[in-house]
């Protein structure tokens, strides 16, 4: 024997207690499949190879999948073949009769399987306490880096389950019930952004959903989503993400298009007379709940940090701007020399944050030339850099397009907002009012609102 390897032949003196106890976990349910295979299923839904903390059972464990698999019955002579030469690194056939021959209750493999997964955890919240140590003392990382590590593995640990989660026809059938009651009383079902025609097209932004909103530089996509955030901080906190403007920028913004007052006007300091609707809106900016995390580059973590922390502290998050996508920097150590590998990162990780957390994500982004070179300037869904990804990652894709930009005998304060791919719902057009002044998106007056 070779005892304190992590392996076949570990002995278990040598490992701790809490090892121990797992140890024996793990040796509880492979005797308990080899004895009684219809009962895999039950393990499945809690465990997975990689729980296994000696390497001798994730070898039995795969061995027994495998098996499983092919249709055969899973049993000594059957586990033995599929192991084949890797049998002497279990510790031979004798230490898969004395599995079986050790045998708990039958009806308990269940909860063994879910003492593994236990211990697996702990493991792993103990690896990654190891991890931020030496990260610590390394002193490489801020701490503000080092918090967004540590609170990304600890999600990840939280949410990433070996079962799949099955909702039930009775539940699925409640849910829709409620849903459609909610709806009947005229009850919000998602996110409002204030903007009427683009509200009732949308029904407001769901939880879970990514957005992703397109223009080409100069267009407004920045106005357009403050603008966005401002209406949804009325119904709960936003988070707004701005990796391109300084807070200073967003703040003046902000003011300008909760005052009305030009944005020329206060960046020069210039107020004179309007101190009674600069200072309403002073209130109204205190009283909003718009929460700017000015960080350029901002990695994923940072961003899921951010928001996690802002959810606690508020006790809601409505919504989350990430402007712009692809000015997210990559997790350290995962950079990609292929930038379209790196912005299907950012946007799948992005898709993943919004069903995690419960809530909508608009992610900013910016287009291709080819819409300049069509005659009407119009852009399409393929004019997303890096198309693919966003299409397919997108529920809902906005493109923003004011005509007057190209066109001087179109007025400058027409926008027009282009609904080009909504997975549950119609595509279309909402016809929007810009101000240049205030840098405000508003509702187009003489539009008529109508719910599809």
């Amino acid at each position: 024997m070779r005892p304190g390897m992590d392996g076949g032949f570990d002995s278990l003196e040598a490992v701790s207690g809490p090892r121990n106890a797992a140890i024996e976990a793990e040796r509880a349910v492979l005797g308990a499949l080899l004895v009684a295979p219809e009962r895999l299923d039950e393990a499945v839904e809690a465990v997975g190879e990689g729980d296994f903390f000696r390497h001798a059972h994730r070898l039995i464990w795969a061995a027994i999948r495998t098996v499983a698999a092919s249709g055969s019955a899973v049993d000594l002579l059957t586990v033995k073949a599929a192991l084949g030469p890797a049998i002497e690194d279990v510790g031979g056939p004798s230490y898969l009769s004395a599995l079986s021959d050790g045998v708990p209750r039958l009806s308990s493999v269940g909860h063994y399987a879910r003492l593994v997964r236990e211990y697996a955890v702990r493991r792993s919240v103990e690896q990654v306490g190891r991890d931020l140590t030496e990260a610590a003392i390394g002193g490489e990382e801020s701490s503000a880096d080092l918090l967004a590590r540590g609170e990304t593995a600890l999600l990840g640990l939280r949410t990433t389950q070996p079962g799949t989660a099955v909702d039930a026809p009775a539940e699925r059938a409640s849910a829709l019930m409620a849903t459609l009651e909610a709806a009947q009383q005229g009850k919000r079902r998602g996110t409002m952004t204030g903007l009427r025609e683009l509200d009732a097209m949308t029904y407001g932004f769901r939880p879970g959903q990514l957005i992703v909103l397109g223009a080409r530089p100069a267009q407004g996509k920045t106005a357009l989503a403050l603008s966005m955030a401002v209406g949804a901080g009325a119904q709960a906190s936003v988070l707004f993400c701005s990796l391109e403007m300084s807070t200073e920028q967003i703040n003046l913004r902000e003011m300008s298009l909760r005052s009305s007052i030009s944005h020329t006007a206060l960046d020069a300091g210039r107020i004179d007379g309007q101190q009674r609707q600069f200072t309403d809106a002073l209130q109204a900016m205190h009283d909003g709940q718009v929460h700017v995390l000015d960080r350029p580059g901002a990695t994923l973590s940072q961003i899921r940090g951010a928001a996690r922390r802002l959810r606690a502290s508020s006790g809601s998050l409505g919504l989350i701007v990430v402007d712009y996508l692809q000015l997210m920097r990559p997790e350290r150590g995962t950079r990609s020399e292929n930038r379209t590998i790196e912005v299907a990162q950012f946007s799948g990780g992005l898709k993943l944050l919004a069903r995690e957390l419960e809530v909508p994500v608009i992610a900013l982004s910016q287009l291709s030339r080819e819409s300049e070179r069509r005659a009407d300037r119009k852009p399409m869904l393929s004019d997303l850099r890096e198309s693919g990804a966003l299409e397919q990652d997108a529920d809902t894709v906005l493109l923003l397009h004011r005509p007057g930009v190209y066109d001087a005998n179109v007025p400058d304060t027409r926008a027009e907002l282009i609904i080009s791919k909504q997975r549950n719902g119609p595509t279309g057009t909402a016809h929007l009012a810009f101000d240049p002044e205030t840098m405000r998106f508003s509702d187009q007056t003489g539009v008529t609102v109508c719910r599809l």
